[in-house]
Protein backbone atom coordinates (compact mmCIF):
# COMPACT_ATOMS: atom_id res chain seq x y z
CA UNK A 1 0.00 0.00 0.00
CA UNK A 2 1.43 3.36 -1.07
CA UNK A 3 1.64 5.89 1.73
CA UNK A 4 -0.44 9.01 1.11
CA UNK A 5 1.66 12.18 1.10
CA UNK A 6 0.94 15.89 1.30
CA UNK A 7 2.92 19.07 0.73
CA UNK A 8 4.61 20.24 3.94
CA UNK A 9 4.75 23.83 2.71
CA UNK A 10 8.48 23.89 3.48
CA UNK A 11 10.86 23.68 0.55
CA UNK A 12 13.68 21.72 2.23
CA UNK A 13 11.21 19.21 3.71
CA UNK A 14 9.05 18.66 0.65
CA UNK A 15 6.23 16.12 0.91
CA UNK A 16 5.41 14.37 4.19
CA UNK A 17 2.95 11.62 5.20
CA UNK A 18 -0.67 12.74 5.34
CA UNK A 19 -0.98 12.11 9.10
CA UNK A 20 2.15 14.12 10.00
CA UNK A 21 2.08 17.74 11.13
CA UNK A 22 4.59 20.58 10.89
CA UNK A 23 5.46 23.06 13.61
CA UNK A 24 8.02 25.75 14.34
CA UNK A 25 10.91 24.66 16.54
CA UNK A 26 10.00 27.22 19.22
CA UNK A 27 6.80 25.23 19.89
CA UNK A 28 8.68 21.92 20.01
CA UNK A 29 11.54 22.91 22.28
CA UNK A 30 13.00 25.83 24.20
CA UNK A 31 16.44 27.36 24.41
CA UNK A 32 18.26 27.01 27.72
CA UNK A 33 20.35 29.84 29.10
CA UNK A 34 21.48 28.52 32.49
CA UNK A 35 25.07 29.04 33.58
CA UNK A 36 27.09 27.81 36.55
CA UNK A 37 30.64 28.07 37.83
CA UNK A 38 32.88 25.69 35.93
CA UNK A 39 35.57 24.09 38.07
CA UNK A 40 38.72 22.41 36.84
CA UNK A 41 38.29 18.75 36.00
CA UNK A 42 34.55 18.93 35.28
CA UNK A 43 33.05 17.81 31.98
CA UNK A 44 33.39 20.52 29.32
CA UNK A 45 32.33 20.28 25.66
CA UNK A 46 33.77 22.56 22.97
CA UNK A 47 33.10 22.42 19.22
CA UNK A 48 36.38 20.55 18.80
CA UNK A 49 35.05 17.72 20.98
CA UNK A 50 32.06 16.90 18.78
CA UNK A 51 32.27 14.52 15.84
CA UNK A 52 30.77 16.26 12.81
CA UNK A 53 27.49 14.72 11.61
CA UNK A 54 27.66 11.63 13.83
CA UNK A 55 26.57 13.48 16.94
CA UNK A 56 29.23 11.81 19.08
CA UNK A 57 31.61 13.17 21.68
CA UNK A 58 35.12 12.41 20.44
CA UNK A 59 37.10 13.59 23.44
CA UNK A 60 37.75 16.26 25.99
CA UNK A 61 41.07 17.52 27.26
CA UNK A 62 40.62 20.92 28.84
CA UNK A 63 41.71 22.56 32.05
CA UNK A 64 40.17 26.01 32.08
CA UNK A 65 40.10 28.39 35.01
CA UNK A 66 36.96 28.67 37.10
CA UNK A 67 34.41 30.90 35.38
CA UNK A 68 30.70 31.39 34.67
CA UNK A 69 29.97 28.86 31.92
CA UNK A 70 26.86 27.58 30.03
CA UNK A 71 25.55 24.33 31.47
CA UNK A 72 23.47 21.53 29.94
CA UNK A 73 21.56 18.56 31.36
CA UNK A 74 21.00 14.98 30.25
CA UNK A 75 18.57 14.90 27.31
CA UNK A 76 19.40 18.41 26.05
CA UNK A 77 20.28 18.75 22.37
CA UNK A 78 23.32 20.94 21.64
CA UNK A 79 23.63 22.53 18.21
CA UNK A 80 26.49 24.65 16.85
CA UNK A 81 25.92 28.28 15.87
CA UNK A 82 28.98 28.62 13.63
CA UNK A 83 28.74 27.93 9.89
CA UNK A 84 31.81 25.67 9.56
CA UNK A 85 30.49 23.50 12.40
CA UNK A 86 26.71 23.51 11.80
CA UNK A 87 26.65 19.72 11.39
CA UNK A 88 28.19 19.39 14.85
CA UNK A 89 25.57 18.59 17.44
CA UNK A 90 24.78 15.93 19.99
CA UNK A 91 22.21 14.67 22.44
CA UNK A 92 23.60 14.96 25.96
CA UNK A 93 23.83 11.71 27.89
CA UNK A 94 24.84 13.46 31.12
CA UNK A 95 25.18 16.89 32.68
CA UNK A 96 28.10 19.12 31.71
CA UNK A 97 29.46 22.52 30.74
CA UNK A 98 29.91 23.79 27.18
CA UNK A 99 31.05 26.64 24.96
CA UNK A 100 28.61 29.48 24.35
CA UNK A 101 28.88 28.64 20.63
CA UNK A 102 26.47 25.75 21.21
CA UNK A 103 22.71 26.39 21.31
CA UNK A 104 21.15 24.27 24.06
CA UNK A 105 17.66 23.01 23.31
CA UNK A 106 15.28 21.25 25.71
CA UNK A 107 12.52 19.51 23.76
CA UNK A 108 9.01 19.40 25.18
CA UNK A 109 8.21 16.23 27.09
CA UNK A 110 5.80 14.96 24.45
CA UNK A 111 8.44 15.14 21.75
CA UNK A 112 10.95 12.35 21.31
CA UNK A 113 14.32 14.13 21.46
CA UNK A 114 16.30 11.40 19.66
CA UNK A 115 14.12 11.86 16.56
CA UNK A 116 14.84 15.59 16.55
CA UNK A 117 18.55 14.94 16.90
CA UNK A 118 18.41 13.21 13.52
CA UNK A 119 16.15 15.86 12.01
CA UNK A 120 18.28 18.82 13.14
CA UNK A 121 21.47 17.15 11.90
CA UNK A 122 19.96 16.11 8.56
CA UNK A 123 21.97 17.60 5.70
CA UNK A 124 19.09 19.52 4.13
CA UNK A 125 18.23 21.25 7.41
CA UNK A 126 21.91 22.11 7.90
CA UNK A 127 22.11 23.47 4.34
CA UNK A 128 18.98 25.56 4.96
CA UNK A 129 20.32 27.01 8.23
CA UNK A 130 23.67 27.63 6.55
CA UNK A 131 21.93 29.83 3.98
CA UNK A 132 20.67 32.06 6.80
CA UNK A 133 23.97 32.56 8.63
CA UNK A 134 25.23 36.11 9.00
CA UNK A 135 28.61 37.73 9.56
CA UNK A 136 31.83 37.76 7.53
CA UNK A 137 34.72 36.45 9.63
CA UNK A 138 32.76 33.87 11.62
CA UNK A 139 29.32 33.44 10.00
CA UNK A 140 26.79 32.09 12.48
CA UNK A 141 23.16 31.51 13.21
CA UNK A 142 21.28 32.15 16.48
CA UNK A 143 18.45 30.68 18.51
CA UNK A 144 16.26 33.57 17.34
CA UNK A 145 16.75 32.37 13.74
CA UNK A 146 16.64 28.63 14.35
CA UNK A 147 13.54 28.74 16.58
CA UNK A 148 11.45 30.12 13.71
CA UNK A 149 12.19 27.17 11.41
CA UNK A 150 9.43 24.69 10.64
CA UNK A 151 10.04 21.01 11.42
CA UNK A 152 8.11 17.80 10.88
CA UNK A 153 6.03 16.41 13.75
CA UNK A 154 5.18 12.72 13.26
CA UNK A 155 3.01 10.87 15.80
CA UNK A 156 5.10 10.19 18.91
CA UNK A 157 5.04 6.41 18.36
CA UNK A 158 6.46 6.89 14.87
CA UNK A 159 9.15 9.24 16.19
CA UNK A 160 10.34 6.45 18.48
CA UNK A 161 10.29 3.86 15.68
CA UNK A 162 12.16 6.14 13.25
CA UNK A 163 14.82 7.13 15.79
CA UNK A 164 15.43 3.54 16.90
CA UNK A 165 15.63 2.38 13.29
CA UNK A 166 18.13 5.14 12.43
CA UNK A 167 20.20 4.22 15.48
CA UNK A 168 20.52 0.72 14.08
CA UNK A 169 21.09 1.70 10.44
CA UNK A 170 23.50 4.56 11.17
CA UNK A 171 25.35 2.42 13.70
CA UNK A 172 25.99 -0.16 11.00
CA UNK A 173 27.13 2.52 8.53
CA UNK A 174 29.36 4.09 11.18
CA UNK A 175 31.00 0.70 11.76
CA UNK A 176 31.75 0.46 8.04
CA UNK A 177 33.08 4.02 8.05
CA UNK A 178 35.31 3.25 11.05
CA UNK A 179 36.79 0.22 9.26
CA UNK A 180 37.62 2.25 6.15
CA UNK A 181 39.03 5.14 8.21
CA UNK A 182 41.28 2.66 10.02
CA UNK A 183 42.40 1.27 6.64
CA UNK A 184 43.21 4.82 5.53
CA UNK A 185 45.28 5.40 8.67
CA UNK A 186 47.20 2.19 7.98
CA UNK A 187 47.79 3.19 4.34
CA UNK A 188 48.98 6.68 5.29
CA UNK A 189 51.35 5.23 7.89
CA UNK A 190 52.60 2.66 5.37
CA UNK A 191 53.27 5.38 2.80
CA UNK A 192 55.31 7.37 5.33
CA UNK A 193 57.32 4.30 6.29
CA UNK A 194 58.01 3.44 2.64
CA UNK A 195 59.35 6.96 2.02
CA UNK A 196 61.42 6.98 5.22
CA UNK A 197 62.93 3.57 4.53
CA UNK A 198 63.88 4.43 0.94
CA UNK A 199 65.37 7.90 1.48
CA UNK A 200 67.42 6.94 4.54
CA UNK A 201 68.23 3.23 4.01
CA UNK A 202 68.19 2.94 0.21
CA UNK A 203 66.80 0.04 -1.83
CA UNK A 204 69.52 -2.53 -1.11
CA UNK A 205 68.28 -4.56 1.86
CA UNK A 206 71.74 -6.07 2.35
CA UNK A 207 73.67 -2.81 2.48
CA UNK A 208 76.06 -2.28 5.40
CA UNK A 209 74.79 0.59 7.57
CA UNK A 210 76.44 3.34 9.58
CA UNK A 211 75.24 6.06 11.94
CA UNK A 212 74.74 9.34 10.08
CA UNK A 213 75.30 11.31 13.27
CA UNK A 214 72.01 13.19 12.89
CA UNK A 215 68.73 12.11 14.55
CA UNK A 216 66.55 13.25 11.63
CA UNK A 217 68.52 10.98 9.30
CA UNK A 218 69.39 7.96 11.44
CA UNK A 219 71.38 5.08 9.98
CA UNK A 220 72.36 5.23 6.31
CA UNK A 221 74.22 2.88 3.93
CA UNK A 222 77.98 2.76 4.48
CA UNK A 223 78.86 4.35 1.10
CA UNK A 224 76.49 7.34 1.47
CA UNK A 225 77.74 10.76 2.49
CA UNK A 226 76.11 13.44 4.64
CA UNK A 227 76.46 17.06 3.51
CA UNK A 228 74.89 20.44 4.34
CA UNK A 229 72.18 21.60 1.94
CA UNK A 230 74.40 24.46 0.73
CA UNK A 231 76.55 21.88 -1.10
CA UNK A 232 73.52 20.25 -2.74
CA UNK A 233 71.26 23.10 -3.82
CA UNK A 234 71.20 26.84 -4.31
CA UNK A 235 68.42 29.30 -3.58
CA UNK A 236 67.32 31.41 -6.55
CA UNK A 237 64.90 34.32 -6.58
CA UNK A 238 64.07 36.24 -9.74
CA UNK A 239 61.32 38.83 -9.30
CA UNK A 240 58.97 39.69 -12.16
CA UNK A 241 58.15 43.36 -11.75
CA UNK A 242 55.09 43.28 -14.03
CA UNK A 243 52.53 40.45 -14.10
CA UNK A 244 51.66 39.38 -17.66
CA UNK A 245 49.15 36.60 -17.15
CA UNK A 246 51.54 33.80 -16.15
CA UNK A 247 50.14 30.85 -14.14
CA UNK A 248 50.07 31.57 -10.41
CA UNK A 249 51.50 28.60 -8.51
CA UNK A 250 50.93 27.70 -4.88
CA UNK A 251 52.37 25.07 -2.54
CA UNK A 252 49.65 22.78 -1.14
CA UNK A 253 49.28 19.26 0.26
CA UNK A 254 48.40 18.22 -3.29
CA UNK A 255 51.69 19.59 -4.58
CA UNK A 256 52.61 22.80 -6.40
CA UNK A 257 49.34 23.62 -8.14
CA UNK A 258 48.06 26.28 -10.51
CA UNK A 259 45.63 28.55 -8.70
CA UNK A 260 42.20 29.11 -10.23
CA UNK A 261 41.96 32.89 -10.21
CA UNK A 262 38.28 32.76 -11.21
CA UNK A 263 37.25 30.21 -8.59
CA UNK A 264 37.15 32.50 -5.58
CA UNK A 265 39.59 32.70 -2.69
CA UNK A 266 41.90 35.38 -1.36
CA UNK A 267 44.34 36.94 -3.81
CA UNK A 268 46.45 40.12 -3.72
CA UNK A 269 45.25 43.11 -5.71
CA UNK A 270 48.23 42.61 -8.04
CA UNK A 271 50.75 39.86 -8.85
CA UNK A 272 53.40 42.43 -9.71
CA UNK A 273 56.57 41.59 -7.79
CA UNK A 274 55.91 37.84 -7.67
CA UNK A 275 58.88 35.54 -8.20
CA UNK A 276 59.48 33.41 -11.30
CA UNK A 277 59.35 29.64 -10.73
CA UNK A 278 61.05 27.25 -13.14
CA UNK A 279 60.05 23.69 -13.94
CA UNK A 280 62.40 21.12 -12.38
CA UNK A 281 63.21 23.08 -9.23
CA UNK A 282 62.26 22.46 -5.61
CA UNK A 283 59.83 24.79 -3.79
CA UNK A 284 60.04 25.17 -0.02
CA UNK A 285 58.07 27.09 2.58
CA UNK A 286 60.63 27.94 5.25
CA UNK A 287 58.47 30.18 7.41
CA UNK A 288 55.81 29.15 9.95
CA UNK A 289 57.29 25.67 9.56
CA UNK A 290 55.34 24.33 12.54
CA UNK A 291 51.85 25.15 11.21
CA UNK A 292 52.25 25.09 7.41
CA UNK A 293 50.41 21.95 6.13
CA UNK A 294 53.00 21.25 3.40
CA UNK A 295 56.46 22.82 3.22
CA UNK A 296 57.97 21.09 0.18
CA UNK A 297 56.86 20.56 -3.42
CA UNK A 298 58.13 19.83 -6.94
CA UNK A 299 57.78 22.63 -9.50
CA UNK A 300 56.36 20.87 -12.56
CA UNK A 301 55.73 23.93 -14.77
CA UNK A 302 56.88 27.50 -15.16
CA UNK A 303 54.88 30.21 -13.42
CA UNK A 304 54.88 32.79 -10.66
CA UNK A 305 54.51 32.46 -6.90
CA UNK A 306 54.62 34.54 -3.77
CA UNK A 307 58.16 35.76 -3.08
CA UNK A 308 57.76 34.36 0.44
CA UNK A 309 58.44 30.85 -0.91
CA UNK A 310 62.02 29.61 -1.37
CA UNK A 311 63.00 28.12 -4.74
CA UNK A 312 66.03 25.86 -4.93
CA UNK A 313 68.04 24.64 -7.92
CA UNK A 314 69.86 21.31 -7.47
CA UNK A 315 73.59 21.14 -8.27
CA UNK A 316 75.50 18.21 -9.82
CA UNK A 317 75.42 16.20 -6.57
CA UNK A 318 71.65 16.20 -6.14
CA UNK A 319 68.52 14.87 -7.85
CA UNK A 320 65.50 17.06 -7.11
CA UNK A 321 62.96 14.26 -6.70
CA UNK A 322 65.09 12.40 -4.16
CA UNK A 323 65.36 15.52 -1.98
CA UNK A 324 61.67 16.18 -2.45
CA UNK A 325 60.94 12.83 -0.80
CA UNK A 326 63.58 13.41 1.88
CA UNK A 327 62.03 16.72 2.92
CA UNK A 328 58.53 15.29 2.56
CA UNK A 329 59.53 12.68 5.14
CA UNK A 330 60.70 15.40 7.53
CA UNK A 331 57.62 17.53 6.83
CA UNK A 332 55.27 14.81 8.11
CA UNK A 333 56.78 14.98 11.60
CA UNK A 334 58.12 18.56 11.50
CA UNK A 335 61.40 16.93 12.50
CA UNK A 336 63.45 20.06 11.83
CA UNK A 337 61.37 22.32 14.07
CA UNK A 338 63.95 22.19 16.86
CA UNK A 339 66.50 23.76 14.50
CA UNK A 340 64.47 26.93 13.83
CA UNK A 341 65.65 29.85 15.90
CA UNK A 342 62.92 32.49 15.85
CA UNK A 343 59.34 33.01 16.99
CA UNK A 344 57.84 32.24 13.56
CA UNK A 345 59.60 28.85 13.36
CA UNK A 346 61.40 29.92 10.19
CA UNK A 347 64.72 29.25 8.48
CA UNK A 348 66.74 31.81 6.57
CA UNK A 349 68.93 30.79 3.64
CA UNK A 350 72.03 30.32 5.80
CA UNK A 351 70.21 28.24 8.42
CA UNK A 352 68.60 25.98 5.84
CA UNK A 353 71.90 25.68 3.98
CA UNK A 354 73.54 24.34 7.16
CA UNK A 355 71.04 21.50 7.65
CA UNK A 356 72.58 18.12 6.88
CA UNK A 357 71.06 15.66 4.38
CA UNK A 358 72.08 12.21 3.14
CA UNK A 359 73.87 12.02 -0.22
CA UNK A 360 73.59 8.73 -2.13
CA UNK A 361 75.22 8.51 -5.56
CA UNK A 362 73.33 10.24 -8.36
CA UNK A 363 72.31 6.90 -9.82
CA UNK A 364 70.95 5.69 -6.50
CA UNK A 365 69.09 8.96 -5.94
CA UNK A 366 67.34 8.48 -9.29
CA UNK A 367 66.54 4.84 -8.52
CA UNK A 368 65.05 5.78 -5.14
CA UNK A 369 63.00 8.63 -6.62
CA UNK A 370 61.67 6.40 -9.43
CA UNK A 371 60.82 3.65 -6.95
CA UNK A 372 58.96 6.07 -4.68
CA UNK A 373 57.10 7.63 -7.60
CA UNK A 374 55.64 4.23 -8.49
CA UNK A 375 55.16 2.98 -4.93
CA UNK A 376 53.50 6.10 -3.54
CA UNK A 377 51.27 6.42 -6.61
CA UNK A 378 50.00 2.87 -6.04
CA UNK A 379 49.30 3.68 -2.39
CA UNK A 380 47.62 6.99 -3.32
CA UNK A 381 45.41 5.16 -5.83
CA UNK A 382 44.25 2.79 -3.08
CA UNK A 383 43.69 5.72 -0.72
CA UNK A 384 41.59 7.47 -3.39
CA UNK A 385 39.39 4.35 -3.72
CA UNK A 386 38.91 4.23 0.05
CA UNK A 387 38.01 7.94 0.16
CA UNK A 388 35.42 7.40 -2.56
CA UNK A 389 33.94 4.57 -0.49
CA UNK A 390 33.73 6.93 2.49
CA UNK A 391 32.01 9.58 0.34
CA UNK A 392 29.45 7.02 -0.87
CA UNK A 393 28.72 5.87 2.68
CA UNK A 394 28.45 9.47 3.87
CA UNK A 395 25.97 10.37 1.12
CA UNK A 396 23.98 7.19 1.74
CA UNK A 397 23.79 7.98 5.44
CA UNK A 398 22.67 11.56 4.76
CA UNK A 399 19.96 10.50 2.31
CA UNK A 400 18.78 7.74 4.65
CA UNK A 401 18.36 10.12 7.58
CA UNK A 402 16.59 12.74 5.46
CA UNK A 403 14.18 10.27 3.89
CA UNK A 404 13.18 8.72 7.23
CA UNK A 405 12.81 11.97 9.22
CA UNK A 406 10.61 13.47 6.48
CA UNK A 407 8.56 10.31 6.01
CA UNK A 408 9.56 9.67 2.43
CA UNK A 409 10.84 6.27 3.49
CA UNK A 410 8.74 4.23 5.94
CA UNK A 411 10.20 1.93 8.60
Amino acid sequence: MVRKMKDSGVEWIGKIPEDWEVEKLKYIGASKNETAIYKKGERFIGLEHVDSFNGNIIGQDVDYDECETPIFEKGDFLFSKLRPYLAKGFLAEQRGFCTSELIRIKFNEEQYNKYYKYLLLSHKFIDFVNSMTYGVKMPRTSWQEVREQTLTVPPIQEQVIIANHLDEKCGSINDDIAIIENQLSVLEAYKKSVITEAVTKGLDKNAEMKDSGFPWIGEIPEQWKVLPNKYLMEKVKIIKSKYEGEPILSLTKKGVIVRDLEGGGKFPTSFDGYQILSEGNLLLCLFDYDVTPRTVGKIEQNGLSSPAYSQYVMNNLAVRDYYYYFYLMLDETKELLHLSKNLRSSFNETEFGAIKAPVPSLGEQRQIADYLDKKTQAIDDTIAIKRKQLAVLDEYKKSLIYEYVTGKREV
